[in-house]
């Protein structure tokens, strides 16, 4: 059977382990924020999440290992300082990754808005190009006044206006 003190050196090790995991994803999130190229939102999720993970079971072998040291001792002091120091830091990440992740979706609502907006503003001017296509042309012909003398005339200047041009269909 295992003293208290060979336990609480076995959750030390296994912490330490978890605070590498926690180091090493707070260094790949760094990394990734100071990148040039646009930031992949699923990218920064994954490894927060996995940060997230780290967090939570360091933060459970530190409770353990706090359960394990006599309370009021320099041991529990300096145990309960760097566990506080931690939640900070994990805290401050989590703020940050949460702005990005909140300005990256909101940029991507604007820009699907704007490309509705620019679909539908190309559809009007579609139906509104159709519906004047639909229009007559204006004409030049006098109105046909009901003399037979100049019903030649009015026929020949509708015929040509109307019945030979392109733009109107017999639809």
């Amino acid at each position: 059977m295992s003293t208290p003190e060979e336990v609480k050196k076995g959750l030390i090790k296994k912490r330490g382990y978890e605070r590498a995991k926690f180091t090493r994803q707070k260094k790949n999130i760094d990394e990734l924020l100071k990148s040039k190229e646009a930031i992949d939102v699923t990218d920064l999720t994954l490894m927060f999440e996995r940060l997230q993970v780290a967090f939570n079971k360091e933060e459970r072998l530190t409770e353990e290992v706090l359960a394990l040291v006599e309370e009021g001792s320099d041991e529990a002091i300096q145990e309960v300082n760097a566990l506080s120091a931690k939640e900070d830091l994990f805290f401050s990440v989590k703020g940050m990754v949460q702005k990005i992740v909140s300005g990256v979706e909101k940029k991507e609502r604007e820009e699907k808005a704007a490309a509705e907006s620019s679909q539908a503003s190309a559809s009007v001017n579609n139906s509104i190009g159709a519906i004047q296509a639909l229009q007559f042309a204006h004409t030049d012909i006098d109105e046909y006044d009901g003399n037979p003398l100049g019903y030649q005339e009015f026929i020949d200047s509708f015929t040509e206006c109307f019945h030979k041009n392109p733009t109107i269909s017999d639809g």
